[in-house]
């Protein structure tokens, strides 16, 4: 099994005040911990594997643009201007490295090195775009 970069509980803290949509939520790990927090939150995938995430793509974020869009680990390759440009809001969350997909420049309001990632070095970025 892949070690994965988990919500610390100070990104959980930083997390909880929004409604949240999660694109490429895969297995659902994020969303189940953020559910279980008691966040709003929507999660969607192409290939839905875990409980609660439902079948969608980018294309589904135009219906949530009052929400905070959540990224965990897109992709390689993934062009995140073409997901936020779909979408059409200002408040977004990222998990990742953002030196194997391309992220917009983000004014960052919080940014947090995970302590485990399963494609190398993990950072939590919290901004607005």
């Amino acid at each position: 099994m892949i070690p994965l970069a988990l919500p610390t509980p100070e990104v959980l803290g930083r997390l909880c005040p929004h409604k949240i949509v999660e694109c490429g939520a895969g297995q659902g790990i994020w969303l189940d911990i953020l559910k279980r927090s008691g966040v709003d939150v929507i999660g969607y995938d192409p290939h839905p594997r875990g409980p609660g995430v439902l079948r969608g793509n980018h294309l589904d974020l135009a219906k949530h643009g009052d929400r905070l869009l959540l990224v965990v680990w897109p992709p390689d390759g993934t062009d995140l201007w073409e997901w936020i440009n779909v979408w059409g809001g200002r408040n977004i969350a990222i998990c990742g490295n953002p030196l194997r997909f391309r992220c917009p420049d983000i004014v960052e309001s919080y940014r947090e090195m995970l302590p485990v990632g399963g494609k190398g070095q993990s950072y939590f970025i919290l901004g607005t775009v």
